[in-house]
């Protein structure tokens, strides 16, 4: 996903990962892990990220929810 400050994120599915990257694909930050917690997926898909880059939405394909996190920094 490209965010309107044209930023890179990426979900890695079934690991339960969310990235932040840069353009040659280095990590800059990640959240999340396979699971049922607060933080947590089941496979994580379909996501999207506020303007202001500080809200990101997940859709959880096997948790049937959407995530909503909220970036402090």
């Amino acid at each position: 996903f490209v965010d309107a400050k044209n930023q890179l994120w990426m979900s890695t599915g079934q690991d339960g990962i969310i990235l932040r990257l840069d353009w040659n694909g280095k990590v800059l930050g990640r959240i999340g892990q396979v699971g049922f917690g607060t933080n947590d997926f089941g496979e994580a898909h379909f996501m999207t990220v506020s303007a202001d880059g500080k809200t990101i939405y997940v859709g959880d394909n096997v948790n049937n929810d959407i995530k909503k996190l909220e970036r402090i920094n």
